[in-house]
């Protein structure tokens, strides 16, 4: 998991299927990272958890690891950890950027919550420029390792989740024809 975070520089967590972290990135040591900003300023831990959850879900119906928006600008990868058929919890490599944050439209840093802008504009600021900016054909291939990952650490592995995608990729080819 280091390696991962090494390679595609997206900070990572290990988190049981109760949201308990297992495991995180160095990362998340910082007292400055963005998602204690946040959530020290009006975001809980719970909306963060659901929109986790529900893309843990996804990543199982879909039979990989799924690309989605975190909250607000920041994006999450994620994939299912299973033992037999039951979810136990999952791998979600966040956040990263897809655009570099002086390409973010200076309303949604402003929407940002946090109660006195100017005092928090600098920690705003450096915190924003901690998270990782990753390229599209980047952020793919970090799905697709961080799934490889998954399928390791799960039990027996994740054999069953790609039968899935490779049903859902032919009803695709049929329903093209």
């Amino acid at each position: 998991m280091i390696t991962f975070t090494q390679a595609t520089t997206i900070p990572l967590r290990l988190i049981d299927f109760k949201g308990k972290v297992l495991w995180k990135s160095d990362f998340f040591k910082s007292k400055a990272n963005f998602c204690k900003i946040i959530q020290s300023n009006g975001i809980s831990g719970k909306s963060c958890r659901k929109i986790q959850e529900k893309a843990a879900r996804e990543s199982m119906r879909w039979g990989e690891a799924i690309i989605a928006k975190c909250c607000y600008f920041f994006m999450q990868i994620t994939a299912p950890l299973m033992k037999g058929e039951k979810l136990t919890g999952y791998l979600l490599a966040s956040p990263f950027l897809l655009v570099d944050p002086s390409e973010l439209q200076p309303e949604e840093v402003i929407s940002l919550p946090h109660k006195d802008k100017l005092a928090k504009k600098k920690i705003l600021d450096k915190a924003l420029s901690s998270i990782p900016v990753v390229k599209d054909e980047e952020a793919g291939q970090a799905a697709h390792q961080l799934f490889r990952i998954a399928d390791h650490l799960s039990d027996p592995d994740l054999s069953g989740l790609l039968k899935v995608r490779e049903a859902q990729e032919l009803q695709g080819k049929i329903a093209e024809q």
